[in-house]
C-alpha cells in the first residue's frame, strides 16, 4: 500500500488536517507536513505534531467567481422590544447595498406549523418589499437551544415528521410569495452545549434529507440556505459537503469566534490552554482557517456567504490596562458593561460602540470616558479601562469585505443590520445615528493625486481611513518622478562632479578665511563646538571638511600717506582637512538602484493587499510611513545631484 492510500484510511471529517498522533484539526499546530529528518512516513520532528493528511490552512475550491455576490441583511424582527435601537424592515426597501433581507425568525410550534404572529406587522412589511431578495429564516441560538424549543427542530427533521415540516414550510414561502427560505439550526448534533441536552448523533443526517424534502418541494425559482458554524468542533457533525449540493448558498457564521463560553475551557484560546483569554470574535487568522476548512470540505467558495457581525463582544478585563495574548477575563458570568439598548453583559450593538466613541470625543457633554483603539486581527476597543471589546470597524468591515469577495467567495451576510443603525418613531422615522461619520464602502481607489501636498489639501474631504492607502499611491508615483529625474540628471554627471569636487575644494579655505578671521589673535580655543559645526553648517560646510591646525595669512594695509603688513599667525584655527572628501549624492542613488524595482513592488503590492483588504501589519498610514523614508531620501539624493552638476557646470565656465 502506498503512502497517499495509508493515509487516506481514516480522515478526518471535513477533510480536516490529521497531526501524527491521529487528533484533528485546521490550525498550524494540526496541518503543517513537518516530518522527521529520516523522512520516514507518519514522523515529526521533534516539538511538533506534523501532518499526515489533508495538510495546509490555504483557501482552495475558490478558482470560479460567484454568479452572484449576495449582500445579506439579516433583520431581527424583536427588535422593537429593546429599550431602544429599533429599525422597522421598511428601512431595507430602495436599498442600494443589500440584495437579500433575512427576516429572522420564524417560529415553528410543537406540532410544525410556521407562526410569524408575534411580529406580524414586521413580517407583513417584508411582504411588502421590492426589488430585494425576501428570504424567511428559521432558528438562531435562541430558538435552538432555549428549553422550550430546542427539541422542534431535533424531533422535526426526524424521518416520522420531516415530510409535515418541510411542507409546512413550502407553504408559508409559496402562500406569501417569498424569495426563499433559510435554516439556521445551532447545531444538529451537538453534545456540549451547556443547559442543552445532548443531541443525536443522527440529527446533522435527518437535517440533510430534510432539506432534501423541502429543495424537491419548493418551486425553483425560490432559494434554499442554510446557515452554518465557522467551529470545527460544531461543523465536523454537518455533512456539509451535501448539503451543499442541496442549497443554493451557505450563510457561513465567521464571527462569535470566541466567547464568555472559552471561560476554563481547555484549547478554546490559542496559545492560552486554561482558556479565559481575551480573544477577538472576528480574529482574521482564524477567520482564514475557518474559510480553509469549509472550502477544503468540499463546498465551493461561491456558495459560502461569509458572515460579518455588526456587534461587539466585550468582556470585563481581569487587569486594568493589560496587553498581550496572556490577559484574562473575569469570569464564566459576563462581567462588562450592559449596552443601554442591548441591555446584555458581554455583548455591544455597533450603534452602542459608536455611541461611546462619540461620548468619548465629548467630555464636556458626557463626562471622561477612557477609550483605547487598537487592531489586532480585527479591531479592539477598551473602555472606562477594563470593558475590553472585539468588533469591526467600519473600515475593518470593508476590507474584510473586499478579502473575501477577491477570493470569491459568495458575498457576505450582516448580522444584524438593525445594530447599526437607529431610527426614530419605533424604526419609521429619520435614522439617529449620524453623530460619527460611518462608511461601509471601499475606499474610492480611482482618485488620483498630483503630489502630497494636492493629497493634503484634499484631505478634508477624503475618508480618513482611506487616506493611507492615497498616501502609498502617491509615493509609488515620487517613486518613478525620482527614478526618471535621476536618469535625466546623471547624463554628463560624473564629469560634473569632478568640477564640483574643485568648486567644492576652492570654497572651504576662502570661506574659513573670510568668516573666522576677526581680530589678531595668536591662539585660539574652541569653547562651543555645536555652535562651531552651526557655524559650519550654515556656510555649507561639511565638520569632517574641517581641522583645526595652524594657519597664517598676511594682508596689506593701505592708507593715504601710508602703507602696512600685517601678519596674522593662528593655532588651532579652522583649515582645511588634507583629507577631505566631497561625498557624492550619487552613491547614494547607486546602492539604491538595484533595490528600486523591489521597492516599488513590495509598495503596490502593499497597495494592493489595502486595497483587497488582506493588509494585517498595522494600519494604511503606517505602511506610507514606513515606505516613505527611502522615498524621501532617494528623492532627496536626487536633487543633491542636480545641485552639484549645476555647480559643477558654472564651475566648468
Amino acid at each position: 500500500m502506498t503512502v497517499s492510500n495509508w493515509t487516506n484510511l481514516n480522515p478526518c471529517p471535513l477533510n480536516a488536517c490529521c497531526d501524527v498522533w491521529g487528533q484533528c484539526g485546521i490550525t498550524d499546530e494540526f496541518c503543517t507536513d513537518d516530518p522527521a529528518d529520516t523522512g520516514a512516513p507518519g514522523t515529526a520532528k521533534n516539538g511538533t505534531n506534523g501532518c499526515i493528511s489533508n495538510c495546509g490552512t490555504n483557501i482552495t475550491n475558490n478558482e470560479d467567481k460567484p454568479s452572484q455576490v449576495r449582500r445579506i441583511g439579516y433583520f431581527e424582527a424583536w427588535n422593537s422590544d429593546r429599550a431602544c435601537l429599533h429599525m422597522d424592515i421598511s428601512k431595507f426597501q430602495g436599498s442600494d447595498y443589500y440584495t437579500h433581507v433575512h427576516w429572522a425568525f420564524a417560529n415553528v410550534t410543537t406540532d410544525w406549523a410556521v407562526d410569524v404572529s408575534g411580529y406580524q406587522g414586521q413580517f407583513d412589511g417584508l411582504l411588502n418589499l421590492t426589488g430585494i431578495s425576501r428570504i424567511l429564516s428559521f432558528g438562531g441560538w435562541g430558538f435552538s437551544t432555549t428549553g422550550y424549543t430546542d427539541s422542534i427542530f431535533r424531533t422535526g427533521v426526524q424521518a416520522a415528521n420531516r415530510q409535515t415540516f418541510a411542507q409546512n414550510v413550502v407553504n408559508s414561502i409559496v402562500d406569501n410569495d417569498l424569495d426563499g427560505v433559510d435554516f439556521d439550526w445551532e447545531y444538529p448534533g451537538a453534545q456540549d452545549i451547556p443547559g442543552v441536552p445532548a443531541d443525536s448523533v443522527e440529527s446533522p443526517q435527518n437535517y440533510l434529507e430534510f432539506l432534501k424534502i423541502v429543495r424537491d418541494l419548493l418551486p425553483s425559482s425560490k432559494s434554499v440556505s442554510i446557515a452554518a458554524p465557522a467551529s470545527y468542533w460544531y461543523l465536523r457533525a454537518f455533512p456539509i459537503k451535501e448539503m451543499a449540493d442541496v442549497v443554493g448558498y451557505i450563510v457561513y457564521m465567521t464571527y462569535n469566534l470566541h466567547g464568555q463560553g472559552d471561560y476554563n475551557r481547555t484549547y478554546a484560546d490559542p496559545g492560552c490552554p486554561n482558556g479565559g483569554c481575551l480573544r477577538s470574535q472576528v480574529n482574521k487568522t482564524e477567520t482564514e482557517y475557518a474559510l480553509s476548512m469549509i472550502t477544503k470540505a468540499g463546498v465551493p467558495a461561491k456558495q459560502v456567504v461569509a458572515g460579518l457581525a455588526m456587534y461587539g463582544r466585550s468582556f470585563k478585563m481581569a487587569e486594568a490596562n493589560c496587553t498581550g495574548p496572556e490577559c484574562l477575563f473575569t469570569g464564566s458570568d459576563s462581567g462588562a458593561d450592559a449596552g443601554e439598548c442591548t441591555q446584555i453583559p458581554g455583548y455591544l450593538a455597533n450603534y452602542e460602540i459608536y455611541e461611546i466613541l462619540v461620548q468619548a470625543e465629548n467630555p464636556d457633554l458626557y463626562g471622561n470616558i477612557s477609550i483605547t483603539q487598537y487592531y489586532d486581527e480585527g479591531d479592539v476597543l477598551i473602555y472606562n479601562e477594563t470593558n475590553w471589546v472585539s468588533w469591526l470597524s467600519p473600515s475593518s468591515y470593508a476590507a474584510r469585505q473586499s478579502w473575501t469577495d477577491g477570493l470569491n467567495f459568495g458575498g457576505t451576510s450582516d448580522w444584524a443590520v438593525d445594530l447599526n443603525e437607529t431610527y426614530s418613531n419605533n424604526g419609521t422615522g429619520n435614522e439617529l445615528s449620524s453623530r460619527l461619520k460611518l462608511d461601509f464602502t471601499d475606499c474610492d481607489y480611482s482618485l488620483t493625486f498630483a503630489s502630497l501636498s494636492d493629497l493634503s489639501t484634499q484631505a478634508g474631504s477624503l475618508r480618513t481611513d482611506c487616506v493611507g492607502a492615497y498616501t502609498l499611491q502617491v509615493l509609488i508615483d515620487m517613486l518613478d518622478t525620482a527614478y526618471t529625474n535621476y536618469t535625466n540628471v546623471n547624463n554628463d554627471y560624473d564629469e560634473m562632479f569632478g568640477y564640483y569636487v574643485t568648486y567644492i575644494t576652492k570654497l572651504v579655505p576662502s570661506t574659513l578665511s573670510n568668516e573666522f578671521i576677526s581680530e589678531k589673535t595668536t591662539a585660539l580655543t574652541l569653547t562651543d563646538s555645536d555652535g562651531y559645526e552651526a557655524a559650519l553648517a550654515n556656510f555649507g560646510l561639511e565638520a569632517d571638511w574641517v581641522t583645526l591646525g595652524d594657519y597664517e595669512k598676511d594682508l596689506d594695509f593701505v592708507a593715504p600717506h601710508a602703507s602696512k603688513m600685517f601678519e596674522y599667525k593662528f593655532t588651532g584655527f579652522p583649515i582645511q582637512n588634507d583629507s577631505m572628501v566631497v561625498p557624492n549624492p550619487k552613491d547614494i542613488v547607486t546602492k539604491g538602484l538595484g533595490s528600486i524595482p523591489d521597492l516599488k513592488t513590495s509598495m503596490q503590492a502593499t497597495l494592493l493587499d489595502i486595497m483587497m483588504g488582506v493588509w494585517t501589519n498595522g494600519t494604511s498610514s503606517d505602511a506610507a510611513l514606513a515606505y516613505s523614508t527611502p522615498v524621501f531620501l532617494l528623492m532627496q539624493a536626487v536633487d543633491e545631484m542636480a545641485q552639484a552638476k549645476a555647480l559643477g557646470q558654472q564651475e566648468e565656465k
